[in-house]
């Protein structure tokens, strides 16, 4: 019987401020759009319903470290992510952010966050759209597989 259980991953600004979003429907790999802003510290929370502990975190290629948080009984992984290094998007271009996750006692969980970089200090059109303060994953482990599958992604 495969495992079912829940992964949400949650992106705000070093401020605490949520990010938006935009829907591109089917002209992208995806149909929605992370936007941010080149140069700037976010904070990543990542968390599994019920509760098993991430081992590890990667964003991006790189590893990154993670600080366990327990508020209101539930537990989540934390970490500060740093969009130094990234290119502001040309129109029409979107990135490709890989996340992977070990998470104890279930495998690996992959990702890919689409984003549109803006200019550093740009406030207008990246706060444009739907304030996401948390994506939903719908996950199952297949029997006899340590790699999860996404079943549905929710933007809320």
């Amino acid at each position: 019987m495969p495992q079912v259980f829940k992964v949400l991953v949650g992106l705000k600004t070093e401020q605490g401020d949520p990010i938006h979003f935009k829907v591109d429907g089917g002209r992208f790999n995806q149909a929605r759009t992370l936007k941010l802003n080149v140069n700037a510290n976010y904070i990543m929370e990542i968390s599994v319903k019920p509760h098993k502990e991430i081992l590890s975190l990667n964003v991006f290629g790189g590893n990154v470290t993670i600080e366990e948080i327990t508020a209101k009984n539930q537990t989540a992984y934390v970490t500060t992510w740093n969009t130094a290094g990234f290119d502001m998007a040309k129109k029409g271009n979107r990135q490709q952010i890989p996340i992977i996750a070990e998470i104890k006692d279930i495998g690996t969980f992959k990702v890919n966050l689409q984003c549109k970089f803006y200019g550093e200090t740009e406030k207008q059109h990246v706060n444009w759209g739907d304030a996401c303060h948390f994506i939903d994953y719908d996950c199952k482990l297949p029997d006899g597989s340590s790699f999860v599958d996404v079943v549905k992604e929710t933007f809320r």
